[in-house]
């Protein structure tokens, strides 16, 4: 009978290799000193203003100049209407004229729209032939003035002419309105027939 074999012991359990390996370094911080905040008082502050006038604010404009308003000849972009329409938009009536009656009203206009067209107006086409013709209607005569081109023979077209003034103002006798009526004939070269109508309100429209 022989002996039992020794059984071997285990040997020493191994461990890990080495250290556990730890962050490489230090974080890195900002390269420099934090700048601080320069003081107000290190801050430059602007030199004295030169003597001299102050640029005043642009003056508004108004669309009809006030009275004694000197008229400014306008440009491109400056706002202000041209000296002669200044001088035109001045010269009309600022108050309301419901003080005069019916008739002065309109004796007055008249008179402000003659004195308007020898002030501004161009000068009436030379050479029409102009009549006054009766003309019944429905409510009695009415005046018509017919334009004709001059040297003309035979029919023409015919143009209609009714002045304005709202229906309760204004006459073709008017400056204006002659003119207006002289010159589309002539350069029309057509009959004009300026209509004297009855104005409002004595009359129905």
């Amino acid at each position: 009978m022989t002996a039992p074999r020794p059984v071997p012991t285990p040997g020493p359990v191994p461990t890990a290799p080495g250290p556990v390996p730890t962050a490489p370094g230090p974080v890195p911080t900002a390269p420099g000193p934090v700048p601080t905040p320069v003081p107000p008082s290190a801050v430059p502050t602007p030199g004295p203003v030169p003597p001299g006038p102050v640029p005043a604010e642009p003056e508004a404009v108004s669309p009809v100049p006030g009275p004694g308003a000197v008229p400014v000849e306008g440009g491109a972009g400056s706002g202000r209407a041209p000296a002669p329409v200044a001088a035109f938009l001045a010269a009309q009536p600022r108050e309301p004229l419901d003080f005069l009656t019916l008739t002065e009203q309109r004796a007055f206009m008249r008179r402000l729209s003659d004195l308007n067209f020898m002030r501004y107006g161009l000068r009436a086409e030379p050479g029409v032939h102009v009549t006054d013709h009766l003309v019944p209607t429905g409510s009695g005569l009415v005046r018509v003035k017919a334009y004709r081109p001059p040297a003309a023979t035979g029919p023409l077209p015919a143009h209609v002419f009714l002045h304005g003034g709202g229906w309760w103002l204004g006459s073709v006798d008017e400056l204006v309105n002659d003119a207006i009526c002289r010159l589309r004939c002539a350069r029309a070269g057509c009959v004009v027939l300026a209509v004297d109508y009855p104005l409002a309100s004595e009359h129905r429209f």
